[in-house]
């Protein structure tokens, strides 16, 4: 999930905006040509779309078809997910109690595909909404990942075997990278920058920052940030507008989907080219800011019972390395809590399902109050949760999906994963539960049928603040003529 916007003031410099995005377009990476990182001559004009910021990867044309986490970036040598974060993020679901040694048992490094991403021209550096959160913002970029099993066996009730041929496991990585400055601006510009966003961000969780203060920077400073930031969400965004394909029409770029690309092989294998050349230009390792990750336990679909855990790492000296998240305020912007290293879930499948976690919050009584009134779906075990339908819930669900109310540092995996209850009231006939908590926003997800020796074929999973998100980036574009 992404954070929240407040109101933009519109800066003077227009001019030297202009000057700044001309001067400031990226050029291809060595040993690849112009066509290779732009697409075609002319692209570059379309209109930004639906599409071009939530980029959603078709399984169907086969595991091999998408970028392996493996994958070598180009010119960079390094795999496009480290090797490193991934043997960490394995140490840390076996120190769990529920994931364990699952996902080393079940998954290879080699499985892991890129099925999404997502690019954000506007990420809040603050904590909570208030804190200029549509001015004080950079582009980021999300890189989701998913282990896709070739030749999955399950066994039928009826005692049949059938096989899944590309399985998508119930598990991800989620990576998040900040914008290279000096990708896009001049290195005197990428060095101012970058101490601006440092002060934000270190104000921003100081417990200084409140409504009725001032932000860390003065007037001239907002207005030299913004020229600067908007230079560099324009080299971006030029660069995810040229990933099309100049064959297919404008209009397949319209709303949230699958890449139309990949739907035909004389499409894909330069989509897959032009954006591994993408993927390797802005997604350098030193600019990660965080990794979350999910997984569900061993035996894929128990029965009777799912249960799973979140965890979220940070990075520290070029690795990663596990975090109790924390939670703050979306109202004053204060400390509330931190989640447990190990947030757990658990949904049971039945008539009463109820998820759970933060079982292990700090003690502070009149933080829980105040976040579980405006943020939080799920309770510790010692609360009661709202029920799905009921008036608290649904306050909730409105302001959970609304960035402008709720950001990212303002609730908890769990609920995010859970919006869209409340329209989706669970299927009697649906034995796992599907609508009661959507585990797979923006990755794929198979149901296996035991009883008719097949699978049912979700598809890609798309949570209703994912498409709000990408609506508000669309329009704060709109508003300020990017790119």
């Amino acid at each position: 999930m992404m954070s929240s916007r407040n109101t933009f003031r519109r800066l003077l410099l227009a001019a030297l905006l202009a000057t700044a995005a001309c001067s400031a377009a990226p050029s291809a990476t060595e040993g690849e040509s112009e066509d290779e990182l732009r697409g075609t001559a002319g692209a570059t004009a379309a209109t930004v779309a639906e599409k071009d910021l939530a980029l959603v990867f078709d399984r169907a044309a086969g595991p091999g078809q998408l970028l392996a986490a493996t994958t070598a970036a180009s010119r960079r040598g390094q795999s496009l997910l480290l090797s490193s974060w991934y043997d960490t993020v394995l140490n840390a679901y076996k120190q769990t109690s529920v994931v364990k040694t699952a996902v080393a048992d079940e998954d290879t490094f080699d499985d892991w595909r890129n099925v999404s991403a997502r690019i954000e021209p506007c990420a809040p550096l603050g904590v909570s909404p208030f804190q200029q959160a549509d001015s004080l913002c950079w582009p980021q970029i999300r890189l989701v990942w998913q282990p896709i099993k070739a030749n999955v066996s399950f066994r039928s009730d009826l005692g049949a075997t059938f096989t899944v041929t590309d399985f998508p496991d119930d598990r991800a990585i989620h990576a998040l990278y900040d914008l290279d400055p000096a990708l896009a601006l001049q290195a005197s510009e990428a060095v101012d920058v970058r101490e601006l966003i440092a002060r934000v961000r270190t104000a921003a969780t100081a417990g200084t920052w409140s409504p009725s203060s001032a932000g860390p920077l003065t007037a001239a400073e907002v207005a030299r940030f913004t020229s600067l930031r908007d230079a560099a969400a324009r080299a971006l965004l030029l660069d995810a507008v040229a990933l099309r394909d100049p064959s297919i029409a404008r209009t397949a770029y319209t709303g949230v989907g699958p890449r139309p690309e990949l739907a035909a092989a004389s499409t894909r294998t330069a989509f897959l080219k032009r954006w591994l050349s993408f993927v390797s230009k802005y997604t350098v390792s030193t600019q990660l800011t965080q990794l979350t990750t999910f997984s569900l336990k061993s035996g894929r679909f128990p029965d009777n019972l799912w249960q799973g855990n979140f965890l979220s790492f940070r990075p520290s000296g070029g690795q990663i390395e596990q975090t109790a998240e924390p939670i703050y305020s979306s109202a004053s912007g204060a400390l509330l809590l931190r989640l447990a290293k190990e947030e757990t879930v658990q949904v049971l499948a039945g008539p009463a399902v109820e998820a759970t976690d933060l079982s292990a919050l700090k003690n502070n009584p009149i933080g829980l109050k105040t976040l579980l009134a405006d943020s939080l779906l799920n309770r510790p075990d010692t609360q009661s949760p709202p029920a799905p339908g009921s008036p608290e819930y649904l306050a909730v669900v409105s302001r959970a999906r609304d960035r402008t109310k709720v950001g990212l540092a303002n609730t908890a995996c769990m609920t995010c994963h859970q919006l869209d209850v409340a329209e989706n009231p669970r299927n009697p006939l649906d034995p796992v539960n599907l609508s009661k908590v959507n585990f797979h926003n923006l990755s794929s997800f198979v149901v296996p049928n035991r009883l008719q020796s097949k699978v049912t074929d979700v598809g890609v999973k798309t949570s209703s603040r994912v498409i709000a998100e990408v609506a508000f980036d669309l329009d704060w574009l709109r508003k300020r003529a990017l790119p």
